[in-house]
């Protein structure tokens, strides 16, 4: 089981001075701070906000992600056992790292 914060996450421009966004923050659904991705650690200008946004929402997902892909695991080593191939068997083992990199192992 997971120790991170549960889900659902949402991703939400922040301002500083009430009209100029200057973070995209990340919460759980108590609506506590989870992170936060400053806009001046990125490139300057709509690419760097573009990107913000971009990462933000990647960082919303990712408990779903997280959950999604140990459903998929387990239902598929439920299915099949071992992977047949050599292809199927590289995705697991990389699904397998991500899982365990998601969870601090």
């Amino acid at each position: 089981m997971s120790k991170h914060t549960p889900a659902p996450w949402k991703s939400q421009a922040m301002s500083r001075n009430g009209y100029l966004e200057s973070a995209r923050v990340i919460f759980e659904a108590a609506g506590n701070e989870i992170c936060r991705i400053d806009y001046e650690a990125m490139p300057t200008g709509s690419e760097g906000i573009k990107k913000s946004d971009e990462n933000g929402a990647l960082l919303a997902a990712a408990p779903e992600l997280l959950d999604a892909l140990k459903d998929i695991i387990g239902y598929a080593a439920a299915e099949i056992g071992i992977p047949p191939n050599e292809a199927v068997g590289g995705a697991f083992k990389k699904a397998r790292a991500a899982i365990a990199k998601a969870e601090g192992k």
